[in-house]
């Protein structure tokens, strides 16, 4: 009777363990293709400092937004430090100007910024407002020369609120600003 129970004891531990091996290699493929390392807070931080050292004060930078809902793609023109251009590309490839209330949200620091408040977020009691204990996987990869975010990820299981910032396009520049293309 003992052995019985021993046996069913052990049974259940081997199948506890087997799924959370599963559960792991899940969340370490989930996305495979398009996911960085996990976000962790010095990472971030060693990332920032990189960029703060090394990144280069005028550049232009493309980069989408990708959500479950929607994809957004924006154009980014930086000159000494600070952003002189956002732009929106529309799906036909035209580049329309945006006028944001925040345009520094558009650079890089705007894409740090971001990805802390995201991180913040995700370690709260109730994340992104879901129940407590809801699992969030993060995930970014970096630029090795400039550090700045060239991925970041954020999945929430059991919900649909995939988020994501991709880098599509960086280059250190001085260049003239060309203009927007017109609205219509």
């Amino acid at each position: 009777m003992i052995a019985t129970h021993v046996s069913q004891y052990l049974q259940t531990i081997n199948t506890t363990i087997i799924n959370l091996c599963i559960a792991v290699s899940l969340i370490a493929c989930m996305g495979c293709g398009e996911t960085g390392e996990l976000l962790q807070a010095d990472r971030l931080e060693r990332d920032q400092a990189l960029w703060a050292k090394s990144g280069p004060s005028d550049y232009n930078l493309e980069w989408q937004s990708i959500s479950s809902h929607n994809q957004s793609v924006y154009r980014v023109y930086v000159r000494n430090g600070k952003v002189e251009s956002v732009r929106l590309v529309r799906p036909d490839g035209k580049a329309i100007a945006l006028k944001p209330a925040e345009p520094e949200f558009y650079s890089v620091p705007g894409l740090f910024r971001t990805v802390r408040e995201e991180l913040a977020q995700s370690q709260l009691d109730k994340p992104f407002g879901q129940p407590q204990g809801t699992t969030v996987v993060l995930t970014i990869r970096s630029d090795q020369a400039f550090g700045y975010p060239t991925l970041y990820r954020r999945d929430i299981f059991g919900v649909d609120q995939r988020m994501g910032i991709d880098v599509t396009r960086f280059e250190p520049t001085q260049a003239i600003i060309p203009p927007p293309d017109p609205p219509r």
